[in-house]
């Protein structure tokens, strides 16, 4: 996640987030995040066959939290927390019949249906006038008399000999669909409760219960039963997982919304930072000191740290910038603009960048209006704050007045590489493919030598194609990889991105490759090691090299909050929880945005309802 601004320079561009966002994927700071998104954005299409290609997977590929999948993570932090799924997800997709005639088979396969004695008996037993009792209600509930219905369940349910639990257990379901039909939740849950207690695995009744417990707004209680449906469906059920995901989201964003309300500003790490201005070519607030900013004393001191003789805060906040002494650039910058200062303007722009990379975007939003109400400003201060202020908008998931501050951008400074650079991946997260590819272009045009414009229009051509299902096209835009790596040798990005269309087409020896590539290029980017990490996974099962990769992340920069994501999606697989929520809820601490907190809380919730099966009934999903 990368802050407003430096979309795909940022040291976590390459993560998909929930677009959900995710990714859902999922994002966090403005612009920069957008790149971030991106793998996320090819959602659930197969790969493309491409001649020389490494084939087809056949898996829908990005989908969040409890949208679950194989137990191999796949690309750029999509993960799939439980169970395996084939590509075809059309079984059980269908409406579950109420009112049934029987129970659920048990554990042993029994049906436990519990017949009468027999044809020849003139008096029926009791569990036979149960059944005609359970009968005589489903003809009531087809016809839509519900009381009535319940009437002749409860008839049922008091005529059943206790003993035969799984009959009882179909006669308390079936009451509890009538229940539902006149929507009275808390009898629904409570018979649904009572046939669970006879039948542990009933999943008509567990799924009843679930969607009882979204309407009374339990949503704790709702996401542990549908859990359980997923695992003892194998995943094979639509209306199931959309309902764990429908809640999941809902529960992440409420606890979202409160834990970062309160959180604590946390700075991230250098080359965090180094990284997310580095996507910026036309940024004057980034740019070093020019040398009459410096005194002649400093400027004959090779190698030593420079001081700033004038007394203005926003110049001690860029030499603390080239120092590398982030945490004080916002209080130097505060005293710029309290004094009224000669660049009270930069003062502005450079906190409220700040403000954005320590996930404060509240505070960030009266700075950016104010940089850009400011007509006599310098025009490229103030399309810099536009194109951040559009990208906070953006991960806000405001696409409409981020939109508008990206078109204002290019309308006051038309000659602003950074503008058409940053719209270009405002337009592929909306899906405007040739649109983007449009700006992308007006950026090279402006600026040829633009490798990551060029990087990140190859990567939207691919994906236009990768999602259209064309082999050609898909060919091209593969090619289009090589051009930019062979015209642009020092581009990490392009390594990077090239190497995720190469996962998509499972030719992970040459992605691998790629990967090295960028590490050699970045030895310090954390989320290149992640990345190669989940690549080990997926191309070779290899647990220990993915663990050892992504260890490593957390080694170079230990705020790398995708690492401990990915650590604990891994941990899930393996089936180790608990392992898992710890490094979800460091996650959780590092996240720089509410939007990527509540995607981070929803993995956490994900696991720890898996935890509570567990001990409730005895159900565990497949593990690596």
């Amino acid at each position: 996640s990368a802050p407003a601004g430096g979309a795909a320079g940022g040291r976590k561009r390459r993560r998909s987030r929930a677009l959900p966002a995710h990714p859902a994927c999922p994002l966090t700071l403005p612009p920069p995040l957008l790149l971030l998104l991106l793998p996320g954005i090819m959602a659930a299409s197969k790969p493309v066959e491409v001649p020389g290609g490494g084939g087809t997977a056949g898996l829908s590929r990005w989908q969040l939290a409890l949208v679950l999948g194989t137990p191999i993570l796949l690309g750029a932090g999509a993960v799939y927390l439980w169970g395996r799924r084939t590509a075809r997800r059309g079984k059980g997709a269908s409406e579950r019949k109420t009112p049934e005639g029987r129970a659920s088979p048990g554990p042993g396969g029994e049906s436990g249906s519990g017949q009468p004695d027999g044809p020849g008996h003139e008096e029926m037993s009791p569990l036979g006038r149960a059944q005609a009792a359970k009968n005589k209600g489903n003809k009531y509930f087809k016809a839509g008399k519900y009381e009535l219905a319940i009437q002749c369940y409860t008839e049922a349910i008091s005529l059943c000999p206790p003993e035969k639990n799984l009959d009882l257990s179909t006669f308390y379901q079936n009451r509890a669909a009538a229940y539902e039909q006149l929507q009275k939740w808390t009898e629904v849950a409570q018979d649904c409760t009572k046939a669970v207690e006879l039948n542990p695995k009933y999943v008509k009744a567990l799924f009843r219960r679930a969607k009882a417990h979204e309407k009374l707004d339990n949503k704790k209680e709702c996401l542990e039963d549908v859990t359980a449906v997923c695992i003892l469906e194998a995943f094979q059920n639509q209306q199931s997982m959309l309902l764990a995901d429908k809640v999941l989201k809902l529960l992440g964003k409420e606890k979202a919304k409160e834990k970062y309300k309160n959180r604590e500003p946390l700075m991230p790490s250098p080359q965090f930072i180094k990284s997310y201005f580095s996507s910026f070519t036309d940024d004057i607030i980034s740019q070093p000191l020019l040398k009459g900013e410096k005194s002649d004393e400093d400027k004959d001191k090779e190698g030593e740290a420079s001081e700033v003789k004038e007394n203005s805060g926003y110049l001690r906040a860029k030499q603390y910038m080239e120092e590398e002494n982030y945490d004080k650039i916002i209080s130097e910058t505060t005293k710029e603009i309290e004094a009224k200062g000669r660049y009270m303007a930069e003062a502005l722009l450079l906190r409220a960048t700040f403000y954005l990379l320590i996930g404060n975007a509240s505070a960030a939003k009266p700075d950016l209006d104010q940089v850009i109400s400011m007509e006599d400003a310098n025009v490229k201060l103030r399309a810099n704050a536009l194109i951040k202020r559009g990208s906070m908008y953006m991960q806000q998931q405001q696409p409409v007045l981020s939109t508008q501050d990206f078109n204002m951008a290019a309308d006051i400074d038309p000659q602003n590489a950074d503008v058409y650079h940053h719209r270009g991946q405002l337009k592929i997260l909306l899906d405007q493919i040739e649109e983007a590819v449009e700006d992308f272009d007006e950026c090279i045009r402006l600026r040829p030598n633009s490798a990551l414009a060029q990087a990140q229009k190859c990567f939207a051509l691919y994906r236009q194609a990768y999602t259209g299902s064309n082999a050609l096209t898909v060919q091209a835009a593969m090619k289009g990889f090589e051009d930019v790596i062979k015209n642009f040798p020092r581009c990490a990005e392009g390594y990077a991105l090239y190497a995720q269309a190469l996962t998509d087409q499972q030719q992970f020896g040459k992605a691998d490759e790629m990967y090295d590539k960028c590490i050699d290029l970045e030895p310090d980017n954390a989320t290149t090691y992640v990345h190669k990490g989940l690549l080990q996974l997926q191309w070779k099962q290899d647990l220990d090299k993915g663990l050892e990769l992504i260890s490593k992340a957390i080694e170079i920069d230990n705020k790398c909050d995708f690492a401990y994501e990915t650590m604990g999606t891994i941990e899930v697989q393996r089936g180790n929880l608990d392992k898992a929520i710890e490094m979800f809820n460091k996650a959780i601490n590092l996240a720089k945005s509410e939007m990527e907190m509540a995607h981070l809380y929803s993995l956490c919730d994900a696991a720890y309802a898996q935890t509570e099966v567990a001990k409730k009934y005895g159900l565990k999903p497949p593990t690596l």
